[in-house]
C-alpha cells in the first residue's frame, strides 16, 4: 500500500465512458432487433403462410394440367397413326410426321414438368408440417413471440442504463 502525502500527483487513465459504451450497445442492439422485427412481422408470416399454403393446391392443379396435355397428346398420335394408315397422300403423310414429332415433345415436356414437381411438392408438404426451418417459422409463432419479448426487454435495459448509469457501473476511489 502507499500512502499519499500533501502535494503528491495522482496520475490516471482516460478510459471511454461506460456510458458512451451503453449508448453503443443499445444502438447496435436496437439495430439488430428492429431487423428482427421486420423479418418476423406479423405480416410477414401472414404472407409466407399464404404462399405456402395455396403452392400445394397450385401444384395439384399443374399437374392435371399435364395429365390432360398428355392424354391430348396420346389422342393426336393416334389421330395421326389413323390418317398415315389411310394412304391419303405424301403432303398429308409429312403434315401426320410433324404433328406427331410435336405430339411426342408436348408429351416428352409434360413428362419432364411432372417429374419437376414431385420435388416441389416434397418441400411444400415439409413446409406445411412444419418440418425445416421455413416450415417451423411458418407455423410455430413462439420463436416471434420470444424475439419480440426479448426486444422490449432490450430496449428497457437501454433506456434504463442511459437514465441510471451508477447503477450498473460502481467507480471507488481509495
Amino acid at each position: 500500500m502507499v500512502k499519499l502525502e500533501k502535494g503528491d500527483t495522482l496520475r490516471g487513465m482516460n478510459e471511454p465512458a461506460l456510458a458512451e459504451a451503453a449508448t453503443e450497445l443499445s444502438a447496435t442492439a436496437r439495430n439488430v432487433l428492429i431487423r428482427a422485427d421486420s423479418l418476423l412481422s406479423p405480416q410477414a408470416v401472414a404472407d409466407i403462410h399464404a404462399t405456402t399454403s395455396i403452392l400445394p393446391s397450385s401444384a395439384l392443379q399443374l399437374r392435371a394440367a399435364f395429365t390432360e396435355l398428355r392424354l391430348a397428346a396420346a389422342a393426336l398420335k393416334r389421330t395421326t397413326e389413323a390418317f398415315d394408315q389411310s394412304n391419303s397422300g405424301p403432303a398429308l403423310a409429312a403434315a401426320i410426321g410433324r404433328i406427331d414429332s410435336t405430339a411426342r415433345a408436348m408429351n416428352a415436356v409434360a413428362v419432364q414438368m411432372e417429374r419437376s414437381l414431385a420435388p416441389l411438392q416434397s418441400v411444400f408438404a415439409k413446409v406445411d408440417q412444419g418440418r425445416g426451418t421455413l416450415g417451423m417459422l411458418v407455423n410455430d409463432t413462439s420463436l416471434y413471440t420470444e424475439l419480440n419479448g426479448a426486444a422490449r426487454e432490450l430496449r428497457a435495459l437501454a433506456t434504463d442504463i442511459k437514465a441510471n448509469p451508477k447503477r450498473y457501473v460502481t467507480i471507488e476511489v481509495f
